[in-house]
C-alpha cells in the first residue's frame, strides 16, 4: 500500500451514479450461456455467497460450532 495515499480523497474522485448503472447493467444483461432468473442475476449471486458460506450445512456448518 501507498503510504501517502488518502483513501478518503480517492473515494471523493469516484463516480458512484456511473458504479451503479454498470453494477445494474452487469446485473440485468441475460446471457445465452448463462440465462439470469427472471432477467436478474441478484438470486445467483445470493445463492452463491450462501454456498460459499457453508450455512447451509447441518452435517459440518454452523450447527456443529461452539460459542
Amino acid at each position: 500500500m501507498e503510504e501517502d495515499l488518502d483513501y478518503r480523497e480517492e473515494v471523493k474522485k469516484l463516480d458512484f451514479q456511473a458504479l451503479k448503472k454498470d453494477l445494474t447493467d452487469l446485473m440485468t444483461d441475460s446471457q445465452p450461456w448463462w440465462p439470469a432468473d427472471w432477467g436478474h442475476y441478484g438470486g445467483l449471486m445470493i445463492r452463491m455467497s450462501w454456498h460459499a458460506a457453508g450455512s447451509y450445512r447441518i452435517a459440518d456448518g454452523p450447527y456443529l460450532r461452539k460459542p
